[in-house]
């Protein structure tokens, strides 16, 4: 994810600064974000990847086919077990 980010700044040539803006954080936690710092959580990452446009779509599901079996799989009703 680390290198995702900061390929994805570098070829939209968005400045460190600009996504840290954007994501609401300071330009040294990008930068640790982009080199992978595992003290960086994943609560940055989430805005960071939406600065620099890697959430767009995200969520949506364009599987008519995928979604027609899922639907066909899930039960008419959910009952709630004997032992909760």
């Amino acid at each position: 994810m680390a290198t995702t980010i900061n390929r994805a700044r570098k070829l939209r040539r968005i400045p460190m600064e600009q996504v840290a803006r954007r994501a609401g954080t300071s330009r040294g936690t990008i930068h640790r974000a982009e080199l992978g710092d595992p003290n960086v959580r994943l609560r940055i990452y989430l805005p960071a990847l939406e600065a620099v446009g890697l959430l767009d779509g995200f969520g949506v599901i364009e599987d008519a086919k995928g979604d027609k079996i899922a639907m066909e799989l899930l039960p008419s009703r959910i009952r709630r077990r004997k032992d909760d």
